[in-house]
C-alpha cells in the first residue's frame, strides 16, 4: 500500500494496488501498475515458484493475461512454498479484468461493411 499526503498532513490516504489498478485510464498505465507491483517482490520469492509460473517481461496486455491465466491454471499441491502466489493471483486476476473493462469502454469501433459483390446490373454504365 502506498500513502500519497492530502491537503492536510493528518489526511493521509492509502492507496491499495487493487486501486491503482482501477484508477488505470488505459493499457500502458495499468503495464506500469503491474511492472510497479512485481518489483515489489524479491528475487528470492519469485525464484521460490516453479518456473513455468514465473513472470517475465510485461511488454503488454497479453502478456498480463497470459501471466494470469499462468498462475491461476496450477493447482495449490504444485506450488508449495510459493509464499507470494497468492498476491501474484489476485492482481493478476484483477488486473486481466480491469484489461477486458479498458477494451470495452476504450470506445466503439467502426467496422467497415464487408465489399459487396458486384452484380450486372450493378456494373452497367448510367445512362
Amino acid at each position: 500500500m502506498s500513502f500519497y499526503p492530502g491537503s492536510h498532513p493528518s489526511r493521509l490516504v492509502a492507496v491499495s494496488w487493487s486501486d491503482r489498478l482501477d484508477a488505470a485510464r488505459n493499457e500502458n498505465e495499468l503495464l506500469e501498475v503491474a511492472r510497479d507491483f512485481l518489483a515489489t517482490f524479491s528475487p528470492y520469492d519469485l525464484a521460490r515458484l516453479p518456473e513455468s509460473m514465473r513472470p517475465g517481461r510485461l511488454v503488454d496486455a497479453n502478456d498480463v493475461s497470459e501471466l494470469a491465466f499462468t498462475l491461476l491454471s496450477h493447482r495449490a499441491h504444485d506450488v508449495k512454498g510459493a509464499r507470494g502466489l497468492p498476491r501474484l493471483r489476485r492482481f493478476f486476476t484483477h488486473a486481466s479484468v480491469r484489461l477486458s473493462e479498458l477494451m470495452v469502454t476504450g470506445g466503439p469501433r467502426e467496422i467497415a461493411p464487408a465489399p459487396r459483390a458486384m452484380n450486372p446490373v450493378d456494373r452497367a454504365a448510367p445512362t
